[in-house]
């Protein structure tokens, strides 16, 4: 006898007995079914009960590279994308008050492991956006970001807030010149004092 098989021994059974065992192996067949088309559909394979419900969740982080800048100079800021939830995400994208929208096409550099163009459970992607610095932006230099995936039943996700600082650097000298004696003739000799 294998382990893990049932053998039945009938004697004599009474067409009622064989009718029972029919429907018992039937059962018993369809309910293995399910099991393993939950188990195909990713639910944990519990026969239709206790099914996994799906979580969408989205975490992010930015950076800023360089930190301390001058006018003209251009930021570029990394953002990194996890997905935390048990679910893929598609259409993932980032808001930023400062730079816009960021799109797959537009900032996406590395994490599609697979190159399916979903943010897959467990991966992590590496997005980037660049800022030119103006004169009209104030120091420190302050932005927030926000990130959204879609599920496969279309609902939306978003991250929590994820900021970065920038100081911006505006050197400036201011200097007066004095001249002593103010009236002179011609030899004398004058002074310039520099402040």
């Amino acid at each position: 006898m294998v382990i893990g098989s049932v053998f039945f021994f009938i004697n004599r059974a009474t067409q009622d007995e064989i009718r029972r065992f029919v429907e018992y192996v039937a059962q018993m067949r369809a309910e293995r079914m399910e099991i393993d088309e939950d188990r195909r559909r990713g639910s944990g394979g519990s026969g239709g009960r206790d099914r996994v419900q799906p979580i969408i969740a989205i975490d992010m982080t930015k950076s800023a590279d360089p930190t301390v800048v001058h006018d003209g100079d251009t930021v570029t800021y990394t953002y990194t994308m996890a997905n935390t939830g048990n679910t893929p995400l598609s259409n993932v994208s980032i808001s930023d008050d400062v730079i816009g929208n960021i799109t797959y096409a537009t900032g996406y550099q590395s994490g599609d492991a697979n190159g399916d163009n979903q943010l897959d459970v467990n991966e992590t992607w590496i997005f980037e956006g660049t800022y030119n610095v103006t004169s009209s932006d104030e120091t420190p230099l302050e932005n927030t970001a926000i990130a959204y995936g879609i599920n496969g039943q279309g609902k939306t996700v978003e991250s929590e807030q994820a900021t970065a600082s920038v100081d911006i650097l505006r050197p400036g000298i201011n200097m007066t010149k004095e001249a002593t004696p103010s009236q002179v003739h011609d030899g004398d000799t004058v002074t310039y004092t520099y402040t």
